[in-house]
C-alpha cells in the first residue's frame, strides 16, 4: 500500500466537478483506492462519486489518499494530481 496526506486548500472543498474527476482517474486503474478523513475514522471510494461528496470535505481538511494493488503507484500519481489541481490541495506526506 502506498499513500499520501493532502491538506484541502480551495475554498469550495471537494464538490461535484473535483469528485467527477477524481473518480473518473480511479476508475482507470485496478487497485483500491481510498481517502481517508477525520483523522482516519472514515473512508470513502475514490471510485463512487457518492461516497467521496458524502465525504463533506471542506477547505483546510486533512486527507490520506491510499493506493493498494497492482497499480498502486501509477494510481497514487494520477490520482493525487487530480485530487491537487481540482482542490487546491497541498502534499503533507507520503509513505
Amino acid at each position: 500500500m502506498v499513500s499520501k496526506a493532502m491538506v484541502i486548500m480551495g475554498k469550495n472543498g471537494l464538490h461535484l466537478r473535483p469528485a467527477g474527476r477524481i473518480s473518473e482517474t480511479a476508475l482507470r486503474f485496478r487497485s483500491e483506492i481510498t481517502l481517508e478523513y477525520n483523522g482516519g475514522l472514515s473512508t470513502a471510494n475514490a471510485r463512487s462519486v457518492l461516497s467521496l461528496l458524502a465525504a463533506g470535505l471542506q477547505e483546510g481538511d486533512e486527507v490520506r489518499l491510499c493506493c493498494r494493488g497492482s497499480d498502486e503507484r501509477k494510481a497514487l500519481d494520477a490520482v493525487a494530481k487530480v485530487f491537487s489541481e481540482e482542490t487546491e490541495a497541498v502534499s503533507l506526506q507520503e509513505k
